[in-house]
């Protein structure tokens, strides 16, 4: 048996609005990781009417021509952090403002993202609903640490 955190979309509606009205100023854009982040960022380019960058390319080309250039970059967890450290270091060499925002973060993460919901302490695998529960690994994999 997996420990499994399943959200529901009906959850996961309350997660963005939450999200949403923690945001503020205004962004150029918004980008998400593909997978994980990218329905999130999809979401929240509707809910805040601002853009969608699909690639890192379209959102550096966004920000290009942006009179006021912030970015969103949007991401479902940070379970290790590895994917918002990739997007930090790749902002590093432009001088646009950056924020992070993620629904759940867990204590392991590398990085905090400037903006997270929710602890993931206790739950082992969040399982979001465009997921599938079948993609979640096997314990050893995914609770190296976790005693019965």
């Amino acid at each position: 048996m997996i420990d499994r955190l399943n959200i529901s979309y009906g959850e996961y509606g309350l997660l963005m609005d939450e999200l949403a009205g923690r945001l503020t100023g205004t962004f150029a854009a918004v980008y998400g990781p593909p997978r994980g982040g990218l329905p999130l960022a999809v979401h929240l380019s509707h809910q805040l009417g601002i853009p969608l960058a699909v690639t890192t390319q379209e959102l550096f080309d966004i920000l290009d021509g942006a009179s006021s250039p912030r970015a969103l970059i949007v991401d479902d967890i940070a379970d290790t952090g590895r994917s918002l450290t990739e997007m930090i270091e790749l902002f590093k060499h432009i001088a646009v403002p950056l924020t992070t925002a993620v629904l759940f973060r867990k204590p392991r993460s590398v990085v905090n993202p400037d903006i997270w919901l929710r602890e993931a302490a206790n739950a082992c695998w969040v399982v979001f609903p465009w997921e599938s529960p079948d993609e979640a690994p096997n314990r050893s994999l995914c609770c190296p640490t976790h005693e019965d």
